[in-house]
């Protein structure tokens, strides 16, 4: 990212093995907890990149706790919050 142009201060990274999108990850954290650690760390990102909801995915969680989970994230975010979120998939025969 630093060779495109992105300072080196400026990227913060957070993610665990198994993450799902708003359940409290092997290390306790929600991904709202983690958004607020980001804001506490580098203040407030210009983009936010969120590669989450294939796990929740390919454990069925249900459609409405999927909706809901990314509804918590994207409230915590706010409503002027840039976001690329991407890797949401699983079973191609179900209907998320």
């Amino acid at each position: 990212m630093e060779s495109v142009g992105w300072p080196s201060g400026g990227t913060w990274f957070y993610g665990v093995v198994g993450k799902a999108i708003n359940d409290p990850d092997s290390n306790g954290k929600t991904t709202v907890q983690t958004i607020a650690d980001c804001r506490a760390a580098i203040g407030e990102p210009d983009v936010w990149v969120i590669a989450l909801g294939t796990n929740d995915a390919l454990t069925y969680a249900s459609p409405s706790k999927i909706s809901t989970d990314i509804q918590a994230v994207l409230t915590a975010l706010g409503s002027s919050a840039r976001v690329v979120w991407v890797n949401v998939g699983g079973d191609p025969a179900r209907d998320l």
